[in-house]
């Protein structure tokens, strides 16, 4: 891939933040909820330790090889038939997860926001849209991420802010939930939320440079994890004890609930638009982007 076609850190970093951020929209809050309780907030802690120190191996491997990125690695140091089956698992796995996502993310629009609509036509239409999104290129993805990203966080931190007013402090407490051990051993267990980073060192030799890959990474994780962290705490002080893990849709039960003046009462329309377009650019990256590396490797840099 040429210089001038290669994403910049910017760039990268709305892709990173979009992609993992949006687990606060999607069922995730209300799954962890089911074994953490109110001190589910908590958990992303113990799931990015325990993802850290196979992260940061692949990371020292990306280094070492610099030419190189997840699929190419594979390949280079399994061979072309035992990494083609490596990548052939990892991309299934990727793929059936985002599958099952995707039913996810179109339950809720089907049951919230279209609840006339089949659920075929609106598969349709997101597959038309992340079919139309790759034809464009890792370039238009990543611009689009970059334009759409301050957007859609300023929205978040609207959303933060209008809810403070309703959320119970002490709903805090007890402030480990179901217990120390519970919490943390949950975490690792859901440690899958923070898997979308290890899929993003596809895009390692797109970057203008490894050394704005791996500083973008780490400020991306960090604040992914923040993002998640925060949004789970306004979720634990905003349900109630006992219902937090009855809640499905966490944060579009919490757009419902806010209103801005007597006139602008429905906001949980205007969240939604910018919720889908997080979504889509998630599913437009990680699906076709994948798809090329493996089934394409020798020639995935002109396609992407």
């Amino acid at each position: 891939m040429e210089h001038s076609q290669k994403i910049g850190g910017r760039e990268f970093f709305s892709i990173i933040v979009l992609a993992i951020g949006t687990k606060i929209t999607s069922m995730t809050p209300a799954i962890l909820a089911q074994s953490g309780k109110n001190a589910f907030w908590m958990m992303p802690f113990a799931g990015a330790l325990t993802l850290l120190a196979p992260f940061l191996l692949l990371l020292y491997l990306l280094r070492t090889y610099q030419n190189k990125n997840l699929m190419d690695l594979i390949y280079h140091l399994l061979g072309k038939w035992v990494g083609g089956l490596v990548g052939v698992v990892l991309f299934l796995v990727a793929f059936v997860s985002l599958v099952l996502e995707s039913r996810n993310y179109l339950d809720e629009l089907s049951s919230i926001f279209f609840p006339q609509s089949p659920q075929y036509a609106l598969y349709t239409v997101l597959f038309i849209v992340i079919l139309f999104g790759a034809r464009k290129g890792l370039n238009v993805i990543a611009s689009t991420s970059w334009i759409l990203t301050p957007f859609i966080k300023v929205i978040a931190l609207i959303l933060l802010v209008l809810v403070l007013k309703d959320v119970v402090w002490m709903r805090v407490f007890p402030i480990w939930g179901e217990g120390m051990m519970v919490t943390v051993i949950e975490g690792v267990k859901k440690a899958s939320i923070f898997g979308d980073l290890f899929l993003l060192t596809m895009a390692y030799t797109s970057l203008k440079s490894t050394k704005t890959f791996h500083r973008t990474t780490y400020i991306g994780g960090a604040f992914t994890l923040f993002e998640l962290t925060l949004f789970f705490l306004m979720y634990s002080l905003f349900f109630d004890y006992k219902s937090i893990d009855q809640v499905a849709y966490p944060f579009h039960e919490v757009t419902q609930y806010i209103s801005v003046g007597m006139y602008f009462t429905n906001v949980e329309a205007f969240f939604m638009i910018f919720w889908l377009f997080a979504a889509f650019i998630r599913f437009i990256f990680i699906l076709p982007h994948g798809f090329l590396q493996l089934f394409f490797q020798s020639h995935h840099s002109n396609l992407c």
